[in-house]
């Protein structure tokens, strides 16, 4: 647990003697803006919460290329602008729980791809309305929990939670 450290930057070997079994990892709260490749050794990893840092761009495969076990991720709270999905998490098969809410600015490209995994629970609170425009929902046929509160969406578009796993 490294929460409420004030950690500002994170080296690229920053977690490279840590032991290989470490599966929950938590960040929050500290000063953040580059993940560096800091975290691509740390495989067994299930559990990584990042939120409230200041987080603005993830670098693609980079940041998560080693995370293959991570079943949940809390991004929430940072100043992420464009999550490109495809770059950065389309390897993901295990992430079940993915909370994104708290970046008022960000744009999600590519999320088709990324849905047609088996996610649970999305959390998109306090999101922006761009987040809505670029998300497929009818793709989430596995998704268990949905959060869109404290958005600010003038409208819903037709059939926007449409399940067609029916």
């Amino acid at each position: 647990n490294l929460r409420h450290n004030s950690i500002k930057f994170l080296a690229k070997n920053s977690f490279d003697n840590l032991d290989l079994n470490l599966i929950s990892l938590h960040l929050d709260f500290n000063k953040i803006k580059y993940l560096n490749g800091s975290l691509r050794l740390l495989n067994s990893l299930k559990d990584l919460n990042l939120s409230n840092n200041l987080i603005e761009v993830l670098n693609q495969t980079r940041e998560f290329s080693g995370l293959v076990n991570l079943r949940t991720l809390d991004l929430s709270g940072n100043l992420l602008k464009i999550l490109n999905i495809l770059n950065s998490f389309f390897k993901f098969e295990s992430l079940r729980t993915l909370d994104l809410s708290n970046n008022p600015n960000l744009k999600i490209a590519n999320c088709s791809l990324f849905f047609n995994k088996p996610f649970t629970t999305l959390l998109l609170r306090n999101s922006s309305n761009e987040i809505l425009e670029s998300v497929e929902f009818e793709k989430l046929s596995k998704l268990d929990v949905i959060d869109l509160s404290f958005n600010n969406f003038s409208y819903l578009k037709q059939k926007i939670l449409l399940n067609n796993s029916a």
